[in-house]
């Protein structure tokens, strides 16, 4: 994986060189990308987020050129809009970057309001309709509780308020989140009073290159608060990505050298406190996320015993449930391909619980760490404390 995010980078560092012509800034951004501790420690995983730091810094690019009138500046447009929508597949809440387009469209290029607004509109409803229908919601998220809930306004009120305490709050978790959250927060901040600033004595106008991203930050910021889960890593990789997007567009920019001596005066400051403050909790995150991944492990060859059926009448024949404590122990070079992995959620876990597993759970294989005999299931094999049931015809 650590030669595909290579790739993946060096993709994106030659995209970007090609669009500016600046070795130097490339060079400068490079670096300041790897000393910023939550693009390394996804680097060396096997996670989507080194593939959106990647689109940040071509997105980046792309987003000044937009801004800037000239004879491909419609090229630039399209482009920038179709990644934004091809890396909303992967994330919905990266449709909050189509918000530069849309302000390109409507003050640069004059075009009505409504019909653009509306052709956005309808893009973002029918990618996050391609999104829920095609993709499997983690079970433990809030998206997912929320979706099994009877009383949803309440359930966001709370879920909301427990997030902004969280985030602001003596609740918040370890080191490692807490400050790229103040560095965001910072930096929003920081770029609503130059705005302000800006308009009031320099300009004597709105700056739509501020306010785009502005606004994005803040809608990726609410979206966060109101429907993502905060805490455990999640929103460190959410709000990452985007902080790197709008440092490298104001490093980038022409809006005055005030910019980019902020950027390295911040990317300076964070990178002390990253190194010296949170240094026993990094090198705990690097234990967690990077040593383990290059220890020799030696699972128990649990999946041999599972065989894809291509003559399977149904999808529930192919289907394995795994309960999480198992999940991590799973030898995955044994992995049939074809075969459906589905971690049991909180109402599998009562059927799995129940006097009669089988008349509940639609799966045909069964992997758990619990001993014993599951009615409506046959017992088949043991393997380092994993047992594996197949269900009884």
């Amino acid at each position: 994986m650590l030669a595909l995010n290579a790739f993946f980078m060096g993709i994106s560092f030659s995209i970007a060189y090609y669009l500016i012509g600046s070795f130097r800034k490339i060079l400068v951004i490079a670096l300041s990308l790897f000393v910023f501790y939550p693009f390394y420690l996804y680097y060396q995983t096997g996670m989507i987020e080194t593939l959106f730091y990647a689109g940040s810094i071509i997105l980046a690019v792309l987003y000044v050129k937009c801004f800037t009138p000239g004879p491909r500046q419609q090229s630039f447009l399209r482009l920038y809009f179709w990644i934004v929508i091809l890396f909303s597949l992967f994330r919905l809440s990266n449709l909050a970057l189509l918000i530069p387009a849309f302000f390109v469209e409507i003050r640069l290029e004059k075009q009505r309001f409504l019909p653009v607004l509306l052709k956005y509109g309808v893009l973002a409803v029918g990618v996050a309709l391609v999104s829920i229908l095609t993709a499997a919601s983690y079970p433990w998220g809030f998206l997912s509780e929320l979706g099994r809930s009877t009383e949803k306004l309440s359930l966001i009120g709370a879920h909301t308020v427990a997030n902004i305490n969280l985030y602001f709050g003596e609740s918040a978790s370890n080191e490692l989140e807490v400050w790229p959250r103040l560095l965001f927060l910072s930096w929003l901040i920081f770029l609503c009073f130059y705005s302000v600033f800006s308009k009031v004595l320099i300009t004597k106008k709105t700056d739509y290159f501020l306010l785009s991203q502005i606004l994005t930050m803040t809608a990726i910021l609410f979206i966060n608060l109101i429907f993502y889960d905060l805490g455990i890593f999640r929103d460190l990789r959410v709000f990452s990505p985007i902080l790197v997007f709008s440092l490298i567009v104001c490093f980038l920019s022409n809006r005055g050298r005030v910019f980019i001596k902020i950027v390295f005066f911040l990317a300076v400051i964070f990178l002390l406190v990253s190194n010296y403050v949170v240094i026993i909790e990094r090198n705990l995150a690097w234990d967690l996320f990077v040593a383990r991944r290059y220890e020799a492990v030696h699972p128990p060859a649990i999946l041999n015993s599972v065989r894809y059926n291509p003559d399977a009448k149904t999808r529930w024949e192919n289907t394995v449930y795994v309960d999480l404590a198992a999940y991590g122990q799973l030898d995955w070079q044994n992995y049939d391909p074809g075969m459906g992995l589905m971690v049991l959620g909180l109402e599998d876990i009562e059927s799995l619980k129940s006097a009669n597993p089988g008349s509940l759970l639609k799966a045909k294989y069964i992997i758990s760490n619990q001993q014993g005999q599951l009615a409506g299931y046959d017992f088949i094999t043991e393997i380092s404390n994993l047992s594996l049931y197949i269900k009884a015809h």
